[in-house]
């Protein structure tokens, strides 16, 4: 899962070979109509998008089953992979990890 965020940090470049279109990434983290929170299979969570927590404005995840989490904020140069049991409050897609891990961000860009 790592991995796979590192790809997408890095726009699709891994070891130097493009193994996507250079766009791909951009593509799939720009709003859809139907959702303006939502891409191309990942969730645009960037200022206050889902929950109303803060992030940065390129943040985005991927979001499982079971809070399986692949995060990626390129600004930042970060990538959180999180498995295991979900967090205290669940929906769908989210759950209370994202306002956790944004509010860590956020305090540590202070």
């Amino acid at each position: 899962m790592a991995r796979f965020g590192l790809l997408a940090q890095r726009g699709g470049v891994w070891d130097g070979a493009q193994l996507t279109t250079e766009t791909w990434f951009d593509e799939a983290w720009t709003a859809i109509a139907q959702n303006p929170e939502y891409g191309l299979l990942w969730w645009l969570l960037g200022e206050g998008r889902r929950d109303g927590s803060k992030g940065p404005q390129d943040w985005v995840a991927a979001l499982g089953a079971q809070d399986q989490k692949i995060y990626v904020v390129p600004s930042l140069d970060l990538v959180v992979a999180r498995q295991g049991l979900a967090a205290e409050k669940v929906t769908e897609a989210g759950s209370s990890f994202d306002v956790t891990l944004g509010a860590a961000i956020m305090r540590a860009r202070a």
